[in-house]
């Protein structure tokens, strides 16, 4: 599931995690970390099947840790539910591109509208979008189990999914892509790039779609900041 380095990564943000009081909360990274890595395996040419490094662990957890270490501080309740978020837009958008690459039909960037190849960032399905559904259902249905408050749940959810699509907008308007060989790909030189910056690869689109849906939420819910 993760290289060594991304295990250790992983490790220190867990014991992060106890330290500020939010152990129950474990359940969240522990269900990324296993759903995220069995749907993984649907694409055996995935090369996410060698392990997630530590770029790609902090690309999730990085947000959620940084919440977290703002409850200890603050002691602010509503962290506790952007925690939960920052997983359900993580599920969520793993489900969506590992479904939709395996699974997905005709993708369409989602600002251009045009077909682009599967597994492209910006894209979306149908199928890819129902998996998206799917994940930040999981981690809703989780915290609904333990919060038993089902309008924070179907807030978790809903927020979720949208920033599967969030994640899409980024993805398609900021991160690099590269021209090799007349395929379009998301890896390469500087002189071969086409559209995006180059220092916004997929790790950085994760981890920016996260953090502007803890912000939404924030605004959302601004009431709730005591």
């Amino acid at each position: 599931m993760l290289t060594t380095k991304g295990w250790a990564c992983t490790f220190i943000i867990a014991i992060i995690i106890v330290l500020v009081g939010l152990s129950s909360f474990l359940i969240y990274p522990i269900s990324f970390l296993l759903l995220g890595s069995i749907v993984s395996k649907l694409n055996p040419n995935n090369s996410d099947n060698s392990g997630r490094d530590s770029k790609q662990v902090l690309a999730n957890a990085g947000v959620p840790t940084i919440v977290a270490i703002i409850y200890f501080f603050t002691q602010y309740e509503i962290c506790r539910e952007l925690f939960v978020l920052c997983w359900s837009v993580a599920l969520s958008d793993t489900f969506s591109s590992e479904i939709g690459k395996r699974y997905g039909g005709l993708t369409i960037d989602i600002l251009t509208f045009s077909s682009i190849p599967k597994g492209l960032s910006g894209g979306i399905s149908t199928i890819g979008s129902l998996g998206g559904l799917i994940g930040s259902m999981v981690i809703g249905c989780l915290y609904y189990i333990q919060a038993n408050d089902l309008k924070k749940s179907i807030l978790v959810i809903l927020f979720g999914f949208l920033g599967m699509f969030v994640d899409s907008l980024i993805g398609s308007r900021f991160q690099a892509k590269y021209s090799i060989e007349g395929n379009v790909i998301e890896s390469g030189h500087k002189s071969n790039l086409i559209s995006g910056y180059s220092v916004i690869d997929n790790c950085v689109t994760n981890f920016l779609s996260i953090a502007v849906m803890v912000i939404l939420y924030l605004i959302f819910n601004s009431s709730n900041l005591q």
